[in-house]
């Protein structure tokens, strides 16, 4: 995932769109942050975001993807 910019952020990749503005449920980057079983897990190693920052990246999405 390539977020250095909003366009980049909001590309489809091979599994979906990995941000669909206004469905954090639906976007690809929640799911693999999540760790859901039907994507491959991000990060790959290392410590995972708790359930509070999950929350916070799908409240975001939500919301429209506002990028300053």
């Amino acid at each position: 995932f390539n977020m250095d910019s909003r366009d980049n952020a909001l590309l489809t990749g091979r599994n979906g769109a990995r941000i669909v503005e206004g469905d954090g449920a639906g976007s690809t980057l929640v799911l693999r942050v999540a760790h859901d079983p039907s994507v491959k897990k991000m990060p790959p190693k290392g410590e995972a975001l708790n359930a509070d920052e999950v929350a916070t990246l799908k409240a975001w999405i939500d919301q429209g993807v506002k990028w300053e």
